[in-house]
């Protein structure tokens, strides 16, 4: 296979699935982006249908799911936030955080309700990157052949370096619950008869989680 185009949301592991399929996975890291794989395009936004259709070349999607979003958000943050704004705050309870993770946490969630996958070829969720099984089902799929046994060695030492745990006070962990518990409830922010401000000023950091799901019920919103 001479190309193949990748589309996920920062912090889906794009770059990790290109590698997976174009078997490149020489060695393990925790960002195997740092690596350029030049038979591979891996697009965050879909700027025009066009980027797919005039594309020779499979194309997979690495969907938006609300399952592992919380480690999604923190792959984000570790591996393109803190990266590529050197100056942005390590603190990953902090309010600031929390806002910049919530913010591309809706706009993925926004993107994902925009997705026509009749235009791709494959798909795999963000949480079934972390699955042998779902990656060697779509590396067959797309190669027509099943991935060798030191490429499978590689994409299980990647994701055990990947496999991160995230506290639930963290801001990843509130900003996950937020979205997937509004969604749910079929709510907005702009509802809210609650503050997210508020509870971070009011709330220490070990309270955090507790203090938002007990804000996340249908009372608290209009």
């Amino acid at each position: 296979m001479s190309k193949i185009l990748v589309h996920g949301d920062p912090g889906a592991r794009s770059r990790f699935v290109s590698a997976w399929l174009l078997d490149q996975l020489d060695g393990a890291g925790f960002d195997v982006g740092d690596t350029a794989h030049p038979e591979s395009k891996c697009l965050h936004t879909l700027n025009s249908i066009a980027d797919l259709t005039r594309f020779d070349g499979p194309k997979i999607r690495v969907k938006f799911a609300f399952t592992e979003l919380a480690r999604h958000l923190c792959l984000f943050l570790r591996k393109n936030v803190h990266t590529q704004f050197p100056d942005f705050t390590r603190d990953e309870y902090s309010l600031e955080t929390y806002s910049k993770v919530y913010g591309l946490a809706k706009e993925c969630l926004e993107q994902e309700q925009q997705i026509d996958y009749s235009l791709y070829d494959g798909s795999i969720t963000f949480a079934e990157t972390f699955d042998l099984d779902q990656l060697i089902q779509l590396y067959v799929k797309i190669n027509q052949r099943q991935p060798s046994d030191r490429l499978i060695a590689q994409a299980h030492q990647n994701n055990q370096i990947n496999m991160i745990d995230v506290d639930p006070n963290s801001a990843c962990s509130l900003a996950a619950m937020v979205l997937e518990t509004e969604t749910q409830m079929s709510v907005v922010e702009q509802q809210r008869l609650w503050s997210i401000v508020d509870t971070y000023k009011t709330t220490p950091v070990n309270n955090l989680h507790a203090a938002f799901k007990a804000r996340l019920t249908r009372e608290h919103y209009q």
